[in-house]
């Protein structure tokens, strides 16, 4: 718990953590970085398998495009992505993506896009979402728990 004294008045917060379940995608070998990507959202968008983790992403959410560029790797999610669940779920779901598209290159940023429109808040609460985003930005905006191998 985070408290701050504001005017003679205690007011606290509660940190919102995230913690994060690496799963591994077998790959063809020699897959384009797009190609291994887009196989990794693939698992990632049709949810977990493992018992006790889950995702926050919607099940209607629809990756609409994937690509790798010079700037980092490019997202484009359908707009569900951006309904239901609170805060946590939320901050999940942006972490499950960031972590997904850095899978190859964990330092790389990442541009995220709904129905082709730079995703700036998400979700009721207003989340602000940098972009580009990378893993650190999210750990450190967001207080998610970095997965460990």
């Amino acid at each position: 718990t985070r408290c701050a004294d504001v005017t003679g008045v205690q007011t606290c917060a509660l940190p919102i953590s995230v913690a994060l379940n690496p799963a591994t995608v077998d790959l063809p070998a020699a897959s384009s970085s797009t190609d291994a990507l887009g196989l990794a959202f693939a698992d990632l968008m049709s949810g977990p398998e493992a018992d006790g983790v889950a995702t926050g992403i919607p099940p209607e959410t629809e990756l609409i495009a994937l690509s790798v560029e010079s700037d980092g790797v490019h997202v484009d999610l359908s707009e569900d992505f951006t309904f239901g669940g609170g805060s946590a779920s939320m901050i999940g779901r942006l972490a499950q993506v960031v972590y997904t598209a850095t899978a190859l290159e964990p330092d790389v940023p990442v541009w995220i896009d709904v129905e082709g429109e730079p995703l700036t808040l998400l979700g009721g609460e207003g989340l602000e979402v940098r972009q580009p985003i990378t893993r650190a930005d999210v750990e450190a905006d967001f207080g998610v728990v970095a997965p460990t191998d």
